[in-house]
């Protein structure tokens, strides 16, 4: 999984003079599969996929919701010729309803905001 996370990391741009890392010691829930995972989340959390974002040839984030936007869970799955895994990255709830919000009007850099 370290893969995983590194793989992420190196699709950004140069990391900002004010950004930093660090090295977490935290243990990640993985399955074999990303369908797996869809199952189990979709069984024990009653949550879906509402959102992908492919971040390289085999590296894709997912974003799980239940149906009240009340929980939420980040997965980053990784598949290659060989082996496919999917990781729980993080995982919480917003007992308000903002697990999940949508920007519908997103500024892009270079957007003219006065119209």
């Amino acid at each position: 999984m370290k893969e995983i996370l590194a793989a992420v990391m190196l699709a950004q741009a140069p990391a900002p003079s004010d950004m930093y890392t660090f090295e977490a010691p935290f243990t990640l829930a993985c399955t074999p599969s990303l369908m797996s995972m869809v199952r189990h989340l979709e069984k024990d959390y009653s949550e879906v996929p509402i959102m992908m974002s492919q971040v390289g040839e085999y590296t894709t984030m997912i974003l799980f919701v239940n149906k009240g936007h009340t929980t939420s869970t980040f997965v980053v799955s990784k598949k290659n010729k060989e082996s496919e895994e999917a990781c729980i990255i993080w995982g919480g709830q917003s007992p308000n309803g903002g697990s999940y919000s949508v920007n519908p009007n997103p500024i892009w850099p270079g957007d003219d905001v006065n119209g």
